[in-house]
C-alpha cells in the first residue's frame, strides 16, 4: 500500500529533522527559510487543483461538504481539544493544532490509491484551507488561554499568508501560462520532496537547542502522533458513518492526512519543543495510517 514515492518522502524527511537537529550552527542561514518553502509546496498544491471541478462537486453535494468542513474545522477540534485536556493535558495546544489544521494536499492521490471520493478530497482540502486562518486561531486561544504567548492575530495572518498567497499564484500561473504550469506539475513530486526536506532541516536547526534539553520527551511524542493519527481516522469515519463507502475513505484520509508540514511550520514558529517533537514525528503515522484506514475500508459495506 505505501509506494516508493511516500517511503522516499518518510526517510528523507526523517534524515533532514535529524540533520537539522545536528547543525544547530545552520541556524543562522535558515531562520526564513521555512516559511519560504511552505509558500513554494502550497503552490505546487494549488497548481494541480481544477477550480471548476472543485465548485461542481461543491454543488453537488452541499450538504455533506458542509457537515464535513464544519465537523473537520470545529467540532472535532473542540472534541479533540476537550478529550486532551482530561488525558494528555501538556499536549493539548498541539492536538488541537493538527485536529484543526486543513486537509492535507497529497489527500486526493491517497483518495485515488484507496478507492474513496477523490473529487470530494479536493474539495475538503481547498476548502479547509480557506476556512483555516479563521478557525484554528480562535480554537488555539480558546484552549490557550490567558497562559498561551501567541499573539492570535499574528497566527491567523500567518496563516492567510502560507495559504492565500500561494493559491492566488497558483490560479494566476495556471490561468496565463498553461505551458509553464504543465512543467512545473511534471516536477512537482521531486520538487516538493526537496522542499519538504529543506523546510524540516530548517525548523529543526533553528530549533535544536531547546529539543537537546528534552530530549527525554521523544517517545511521548511519538506515542502521542501516532494516537493522534488514529484518533483522527476514526473521528473521519464516524463524521462519515452515514454515508457511502468511498465518502467514508475520503473521510478517513481527510481527519487523518492533515497539512502536517504547516503544522510543523506553526509550531516551529510560535510554540515549543513539545508540539514541535510531536507535529514533526507525525509525518511517520502520518504515511503508516493508510494501512488501517485501507483494513477499515474492507470492512465497511457499500
Amino acid at each position: 500500500m505505501i509506494t516508493r514515492n511516500e517511503i522516499t518522502l518518510l526517510v528523507v524527511s526523517m534524515a533532514a529533522c535529524l540533520g537539522g537537529y545536528l547543525l544547530p550552527e545552520a541556524a543562522i542561514f535558515t531562520t526564513k527559510l521555512p516559511s519560504i518553502c511552505l509558500v513554494m509546496m502550497m503552490f505546487l498544491s494549488f497548481l494541480s487543483i481544477p477550480v471548476r471541478s472543485v465548485v461542481q462537486t461543491t454543488l453537488r453535494k452541499k450538504r455533506m461538504v458542509l457537515w464535513l468542513c464544519s465537523t473537520k474545522m470545529l467540532g472535532w477540534p473542540l472534541l479533540v481539544g476537550i478529550a486532551s485536556y482530561y488525558i494528555v493535558p501538556q499536549f493539548t495546544i498541539v492536538m488541537v493544532i493538527m485536529a484543526g489544521m486543513c486537509s492535507g494536499s497529497t489527500s486526493p492521490y491517497f483518495g485515488i490509491l484507496m478507492k474513496g471520493d477523490a473529487p470530494l478530497l479536493v474539495v475538503l482540502v481547498v476548502l479547509t484551507s480557506l476556512i483555516a486562518p479563521i478557525t484554528l486561531p480562535l480554537l488555539v486561544k480558546l484552549y490557550g488561554g490567558n497562559d498561551l504567548q501567541v499573539p492570535v492575530y499574528s497566527l491567523g495572518l500567518s496563516l492567510s499568508l502560507y495559504i492565500f498567497l500561494p493559491l492566488l499564484l497558483a490560479e494566476c500561473v495556471s490561468r496565463f501560462w498553461s505551458k509553464i504550469t504543465e512543467e512545473i506539475i511534471r516536477y512537482r513530486s521531486l520538487v516538493s520532496v526537496f522542499l519538504f526536506a529543506v523546510t524540516n532541516f530548517a525548523v529543526f536547526a533553528n530549533n535544536s537547542i531547546s529539543i537537546s534539553a528534552n530530549l527525554g520527551d521523544i517517545k511521548r511524542c511519538f506515542v502521542i502522533a501516532c494516537g493522534a493519527s488514529l484518533c483522527f481516522m476514526l473521528g473521519g469515519y464516524f463524521s462519515a458513518y452515514t454515508f457511502e463507502k468511498k465518502e467514508k475513505i475520503a473521510a478517513m484520509i481527510a481527519f487523518a492526512m492533515t497539512n502536517n508540514i504547516l503544522v510543523i511550520v506553526l509550531c516551529g514558529e510560535y510554540f515549543g519543543h513539545l508540539e514541535l517533537l510531536v507535529a514533526a514525528l507525525y509525518t511517520i503515522p502520518f504515511f503508516l495510517i493508510i494501512v488501517p484506514i485501507h483494513w477499515l475500508a474492507l470492512t465497511i459495506r457499500n
